[in-house]
């Protein structure tokens, strides 16, 4: 793009979400995120765009929960995880198109996978999503 700050931004306008169980890496991944122009949004929101996902969460709803209500939705995402492949099996075994990311991984890696995903996903038009309702 020739728009200056849509280079800098390359996720403006985009909702994301983070489900990571360690705080440290949650801050970081979302403090990236906003850097590049993305909004952070929880999995509830209804226009979420993308999400980035850890395997192995330490209470709440486990990520496989979240991935397949993400998955019914629409809504992009990959798993960035430390889990060993012993651990990503069956996540492999449901997801086999998904990118699993191992921990860690360079701020560029990330964002550029998020595009990618964001790339394969057509985005709707103004309006639209209101006509999607009334149907």
């Amino acid at each position: 793009m020739e728009n200056g700050r849509h280079a800098n931004h390359p996720l403006a306008h985009r909702r994301v979400m983070v489900l990571e169980n360690d705080f440290t890496i949650k801050n970081g991944l979302e403090a990236l995120l906003e850097q590049a122009g993305a909004t952070i949004s929880s999995v509830y929101h209804p226009r979420l765009d993308a999400a980035i996902l850890e395997v192995r969460m330490n209470r709440g709803l486990s990520s496989t929960q979240i991935a397949r209500e993400l998955s019914r939705r629409g809504v992009p995402f990959f798993f960035y995880t430390g889990q060993s492949e012993a651990l990503l099996a069956p996540v492999r075994s449901e997801w086999p198109n998904h990118v699993i990311m191992s921990k860690p991984q360079t701020p560029d890696a990330i964002v550029k996978t998020i595009l990618a995903l964001l790339a394969e996903k057509p985005r709707p038009m103004p309006g639209q999503m209101g006509r999607l309702r009334g149907l």
